[in-house]
């Protein structure tokens, strides 16, 4: 049920709900949301280039405030995963993303959105600010990586560089 009404679950209806594609769209027409409506999927970072388009478009005037997040949910109920040497899986079920004990990644699922504004927005409006975005960096280091799966030093240097120097 949504707005009261019983919407007739159509092939169509089912592909709608399902597919990451269309998610964006459909809340925005739910929530009669205005302004740019994109779904991002770039694998780990997806989530934050959401943030970071986010912030973009508000800094742009593409709108005053955003809606922004990140979903995973697999298809399978399967539990673990065959870990195997020289791959991306952790050999220990940890993930430790950044960190020198860091041996591989962890699938996981789970959901998450925040709103964003311009802080003198909320501070008018006495929202509650959890956190302030200073500055942010996105970039590609194209061959510089250790491989497909991994960042470069350098490229993540550039990318917090760009961040640190917005955030002045």
């Amino acid at each position: 049920f949504i707005s009261g009404k019983r919407e007739e679950l159509t092939s169509l209806a089912s592909n709608n709900l399902a597919n990451k594609d269309f998610l964006s769209t459909r809340l925005a027409y739910k929530f009669n949301l205005r302004g740019p409506a994109i779904t991002v999927q770039t694998a780990c970072s997806t989530s934050l280039v959401a943030v970071h388009m986010a912030c973009q478009a508000i800094l742009d005037g593409e709108c005053d405030m955003a809606l922004t997040g990140g979903v995973s949910i697999p298809y399978s109920n399967d539990c673990g995963y065959l870990y195997r040497e020289d791959m991306i899986a952790s050999a220990d079920g940890h993930c430790r993303a950044f960190d020198a004990r860091s041996k591989g990644s962890v699938g996981g699922s789970g959901a998450g959105a925040v709103i964003l504004k311009r802080l003198e927005d909320a501070l008018e409006d006495g929202d509650y600010i959890y956190a302030v975005i200073k500055g942010f960096g996105l970039n590609n280091d194209g061959l510089r990586k250790v491989g497909f799966t991994a960042p470069s030093v350098e490229g993540q240097a550039e990318a917090i560089r760009a961040a640190l120097r917005m955030a002045k």
